[in-house]
Order: structure tokens, then C-alpha cells, then sequence
């Protein structure tokens, strides 16, 4: 039984420490309410509710006292209520928590990735946006999205190589810990420093220097056995932990500012800094201005893009962390430190340095023009993209390795782009694997490069010129056999191809559905004359068949098998169809013959002279268009008409 109770306490003991502990920041752990939250509450107890102290009397006189009685030292009282209530009571009181719409706060709940930058943006006060909707797991309508762009502006949250932001998924530890070094500029680390925990070595790569330095700042410490579970979840409670162990002051109040420690300003007002040593976080707004000299201070600047930070007296650190921005002033800084793309310093220091990757901030990008068309004699162009005004501040190497997404009418294909210089190339292949008789006029092409969370579009067309009309009445006019004629047989589609200007059958003119039978023949044959035809006549428009019945615009293909349409009852009587044999077209259900419908059977035989070759395949290749359909006919005398029959007459033509 001691065992037992023992084990049960170094439990509860790791379980607290690991997260009571550890500093590791991490985006809002938020429940979405309406509109903001919209995960389904969880159950809370009502937590216990204690008696008032009863009220004693007066005390009585007593006689003499006698020796006191040695007792044991008194046992604490434990502060009511969970583990975690100060924790999340601090983040409540601050707006950096809501609860759901039926006021739960859901502490056990794992905090996802949106949650975590909802809370971050309400840290620093921030508003400005950077657009990330072409992350394709994000929704621009959902409650998150303003506080996901706004982390994104700030450099906090990051997408992953597959171009998603994973805005629902719970947050791991080690995501976790990269976003609060990255929104308190935590330095990072030796990897090395890992070493200290048993599984250190679980950490990703990418995350390794980041963790690292939260480490050698004393900002991380493992659980009774040393560990920090880089790949766990961290709950609201534990973050809510997080944020409470980092005694983060808040200050509005210009005229409230702490002496020291680490302070986040989000008021309006001018700040007087006078002798403040510590880390001082301006956050939001668009211009703010101090005064005095702070020497120990570290300022770091968290406004939003586009801003103005003025310093009028001296400090000692300043690092500029929105993108956009400049610093100026009367003052000096013993380091100026640009962390954002695009910033600027117009103030006295010491040094100044740049430590950011420019991305593509300020580039551009634009297809070469003209763009070359695509022919039936010019089936596949390359289409090349320039990008300009590429800033290669702070690329590793001086190689800036970016994802090209191409769409040719919403199709995706993806690349890498390296970029080395201020101006780069590259290039992307538009074809046309099959050339149809009747071609669109042009494909759309939309051009994405993207890098980190920046992004570059460019829109254009590529031209498609097909043969003209009269061009192809000239080839059909200067071929003896201007057409080949494919069956598949298992799939039951007959596929029509036409010449092109060098004589090959390449170009596809019709699709349509055919019921071929088990009998049909597979091979290559060439069409030939029906019987009681002429040698030079063009087909029989009536042709008798098995079982005593008639069909029309029949073309032999070899010995008794035909083209011909579904049958007929009455020789000469086009509404004696039989409906049945006519909605089973696109079955294998024939004696041996192609069925085809009345109106394909008379292109045949209008086009397809005597001598046209026929290819009778299996194939279990996709086809190369959509699967062709054919009209359903309805009777209750199983007779009538075909609606594609091109005699006049036809009532449903």
C-alpha cells in the first residue's frame, strides 16, 4: 500500500511540475464561442462551495495558564480549488481566455493551433492582418481567421511544407514552445542543450535551436524524470500554467508602468520609461512614443505593420519586430536590432543589425508575353515566369527555395523554385494530351509562389488556336478515309478520330455509346459493303438482322458483324423502335454487331466511306473523355421513336 501511495504522488508531482514549471508559450488554448468558439462545451464540476467561519463569543477569562502541551507543526491549509485556478483565473482576468457560450472554460481541453494564436494576438493587442487563405486548410469565414492572419503578420505562426496551417489541430508541446520563443524573442539555442533530458532527442529538427534556447534561458524544465514531451499536447490549463509562470504584467495605464520584469504596454498614451529595467513590449497600435532614459530596458517593439515607434531618450536594446516599420526619435539605443521585413532605422545606436528573412516581401512576378499558343500541330508550349525585386536578405546560403503551384483550368501541379538573385526564372509545361475536334479557346492558368507565409499570384491565359472550319472540310475532302473508328469493347464506347494536317488520325471528333455482344471480334478491319448494296453506293438505310428485325444506317465491319442502329420492329417504320434494346445501349448485350443510336449509326454512314478502318479493343485505360451517356425512353408499348434520328418527322428531335 505505501508503494501504491507513493507512486501516486510522484505522478500527481511530474503532472504538475512538467507544466507549473515550464515557460513554453503557445497560441490561445481557446474553446471558440459564437462566432469566435465553436467546439462543443465540456462538462465541468461545480466546484466545492465552503461554509462561512462560524462567529464565536467573546473569550472568557481564564485561570492562570498552565504549561503549554507540545503539539505537532501545523499541516498548510491547501488553497481551494484545482491545481490551475490561479493560473486560468490570471488568464481570464486579462482577456486572454473565454470561456465557451454556456461560460465553461474547459481547462482539460487540448488547445488547437487557432486557440493558441487567438490568445497570442490578444497578448500584444495587435490587428494587423497578413493574408494566409491560400493555405488550403483554412477557412476565411471561421471564427479564427482574423486572429490566424494577424499571428501570421507577427511571424508567431507558421505553415508546414504541405502549405497548411492546421488551424483545429492540437497544439504539441514543441509547437508550442517554438511560438512563445518566436512572440518573446527567446534567442536560440545550442541543441547540444537538449542533451540534459532523456528525450531530448524526440525533438523535431526544426524546432531543436528554438527549444534550445528556452532551455538555456531556464525557461523549460522537465517532469519528475527529466522529460518535456516535445510531441504531447498541452492542455488550456497547462498553458494557461505557461502564461501565469512567465508573470507577464499587463499595463494600459501610462501612468501605471512596473519598474522592471517583463511588461506588455497595449495603451495609447505617450510612456514615460524613465529608469525601467527590464523587457518592455509595445503592442499594437499604429505609432507610440517614449520618453526618458532607460539604459537597462530592452524594448521590443510588437505594434502593428506600418508604424511608428519614437524614442526620446536612452535605452538599450530596441528590436523592431513589425513589418513595415521604422524607429526614430531624439533618443539613443545602445542596438537596433530589424526583425521584420522591410523596417528601417532613423535612430542613434550603437549598432544596428538585420535578423529576419525577407521572404518575398515587396517581389513581384509576372508571365513573359506574348504567351505562345497551343495548335493541333503544337500540342505541349513552355510558359515562363519572371520574379523581380527579390530582397535576399537573410536566406541561408543565398538560396531562397520556394514552391511554385501552378493551375491549368483548377488542375495542380507543383514545383521548387530557387531563387539566388534579385530577378529569377522559371518555367512550367501547358499541354494538350488529346486535340477534340472542338476545342475551348484558351486555358486558364494561375500562377502561385509561395515562401513561409508570403505569397506571389499572377493570372493569365494560354491561347488555343484549332483548325478552322473550312480546314477541316479540306482535310476531310483531300482523304480518301479522313476518320478511324475505335470500339472498346469491354467499356462499350466507340471513340472517332479524325485526321490532322500531317495525315494522322490524332484528332478526336466523337464519343459515343455502343452495346457490342460477347461474338464481337477484337481486331483491325476495314469497313466494307452490306449486303444488297452496290459496290460504290454509300450503305443500305435498311437493313434486315437476326431474330426477323430491322436496322437502320448499317455499315459492315466484317463478314456478318455491322454498325447499325438498335432495332426495329417494321421494315421502313422508324417508330417501331424497341425501347428496351434502346436503353440498354452501353451493355454488352448484342448478338455480334455494334448497336449504336440512330444518329451516330447515320454520321457513320454519312462520313465513314467503305474502306475506313476499324479498331474492335478491350481496354481497361481511363478514356480520354468523360464516359459518353445516351437519352432513357420511356413506353408502355415498348415502341417509338429514337430521339437522335435525323428524319424530320421525328417527334422528339
Amino acid at each position: 500500500m505505501k508503494k501504491r501511495i507513493l507512486a501516486l504522488l510522484l505522478a500527481l508531482v511530474c503532472a504538475f511540475s512538467l507544466f507549473a514549471a515550464v515557460p513554453a508559450y503557445a497560441d490561445e488554448p481557446e474553446t471558440p464561442t459564437t462566432p469566435e468558439e465553436t467546439a462543443e462545451p465540456a462538462e465541468t464540476t461545480e466546484p466545492e462551495v465552503t461554509a462561512e467561519p462560524e462567529e464565536t463569543a467573546e473569550p472568557t477569562e481564564t485561570a492562570e495558564p498552565t504549561a503549554p502541551v507540545e503539539t505537532e507543526e501545523p499541516t498548510p491549509t491547501p488553497e481551494p480549488g484545482p491545481w490551475y485556478q490561479k493560473a486560468m483565473d490570471y488568464a481570464k482576468e486579462n482577456g486572454l481566455l473565454k470561456g465557451d457560450d454556456k461560460g465553461n472554460m474547459n481547462p482539460n481541453d487540448n488547445a488547437t493551433r487557432a486557440q493558441i494564436a487567438a490568445i497570442i494576438t490578444r497578448v500584444f493587442g495587435c490587428t494587423s492582418e497578413k493574408y494566409i487563405a491560400h493555405f488550403s486548410d483554412v477557412d476565411a469565414n471561421a471564427w479564427y481567421y482574423h486572429e490566424l492572419a494577424v499571428s501570421a503578420s507577427m511571424g508567431v505562426m507558421k505553415g508546414d511544407a504541405a502549405f497548411t496551417m492546421r488551424p483545429n489541430a492540437s497544439i504539441t508541446r514543441e509547437e508550442a514552445f517554438a511560438v512563445i520563443a518566436r512572440a518573446f524573442c527567446i534567442p536560440q539555442g545550442d541543441p547540444a542543450s537538449l542533451n540534459a533530458f532523456p528525450d531530448g532527442g524526440n525533438v523535431s529538427d526544426w524546432a531543436k535551436a528554438t527549444i534550445a534556447g528556452l532551455a538555456e534561458q531556464d525557461l523549460i524544465h522537465g517532469d519528475g524524470w527529466g522529460c518535456i514531451h516535445p510531441k504531447g499536447n498541452i492542455t488550456r490549463a497547462e498553458f494557461a500554467q505557461v502564461l501565469y509562470n512567465l508573470k507577464i504584467q499587463f499595463c494600459k495605464d501610462a501612468d501605471a508602468l512596473p519598474a522592471d520584469g517583463l511588461v506588455v504596454y497595449t495603451g495609447s498614451s505617450p510612456l514615460d520609461i524613465t529608469g525601467f529595467a527590464g523587457k518592455l513590449f509595445i503592442g499594437g497600435g499604429d505609432a507610440m512614443t517614449l520618453t526618458g532614459d532607460a539604459p537597462e530596458s530592452e524594448i521590443y517593439q510588437r505594434m502593428n505593420e506600418v508604424s511608428t515607434l519614437t524614442i526620446d531618450g536612452k535605452v538599450g536594446l530596441v528590436s523592431v519586430h513589425s513589418r513595415y516599420s521604422i524607429v526614430r526619435g531624439s533618443g539613443s539605443a545602445d542596438e537596433v536590432v530589424l526583425r521584420a521585413e522591410k523596417t528601417q532605422n532613423y535612430l542613434n545606436s550603437g549598432k544596428t543589425t538585420t535578423d529576419y528573412d525577407a521572404g518575398l516581401t515587396g517581389a513581384a512576378i509576372a508571365h513573359v508575353s506574348p504567351v505562345p499558343a497551343l495548335t493541333p500541330d503544337n500540342r505541349s508550349v513552355t510558359v515562363k515566369v519572371n520574379v523581380s525585386n527579390v530582397d535576399m536578405t537573410g536566406v541561408p546560403g543565398d538560396k531562397r527555395v520556394c514552391t511554385a503551384r501552378i493551375l491549368i483550368d483548377g488542375v495542380l501541379q507543383q514545383r521548387q523554385v530557387t531563387l539566388t538573385g534579385a530577378i529569377g526564372t522559371f518555367e512550367f509545361t501547358v499541354s494538350e494530351q488529346l486535340w477534340k475536334r472542338y476545342m475551348p479557346d484558351k486555358h486558364d492558368v494561375h500562377v502561385e509562389l509561395l515562401y513561409g507565409t508570403d505569397l506571389l499570384t499572377d493570372d493569365f491565359a494560354v491561347p488555343v488556336k484549332n483548325y478552322t472550319d473550312a480546314e477541316y472540310a479540306a482535310i476531310a475532302k483531300n482523304n480518301a478515309h479522313p476518320y478511324r473508328i475505335e470500339v472498346i469493347k469491354n467499356q462499350c464506347v466507340v471513340l472517332v478520330y479524325g485526321m490532322d494536317k500531317s495525315g494522322n488520325y490524332s484528332i478526336l471528333h466523337r464519343a459515343f455509346l455502343c452495346s457490342p455482344g460477347q461474338a464481337t471480334p477484337t481486331g483491325t478491319f476495314y469497313t466494307h459493303k452490306t449486303d444488297g448494296e452496290s459496290k460504290d453506293s454509300r450503305g443500305v438505310p435498311w437493313t434486315p438482322l437476326m431474330g426477323g428485325v430491322w436496322g437502320q444506317y448499317s455499315r459492315a465491319i466484317v463478314g456478318g458483324v455491322y454498325f447499325h442502329s438498335v432495332y426495329y420492329s417494321t421494315f421502313g417504320n422508324p417508330r417501331t423502335l424497341y425501347y428496351s434494346a434502346y436503353n440498354n445501349l452501353g451493355t454488352i448485350c448484342s448478338h455480334g454487331c455494334v448497336r449504336v443510336t440512330c444518329g451516330d449509326a447515320y454520321w457513320m454512314y454519312m462520313n465513314c466511306p467503305l474502306g475506313t478502318e476499324v479498331r474492335i479493343y478491350n481496354s481497361n485505360a481511363p478514356l480520354p473523355v468523360p464516359r459518353p451517356t445516351a437519352q432513357k425512353l420511356y413506353s408502355s408499348s415498348g415502341f417509338g421513336w429514337d430521339p437522335t434520328d435525323p428524319d424530320p418527322n421525328n417527334p422528339l428531335k
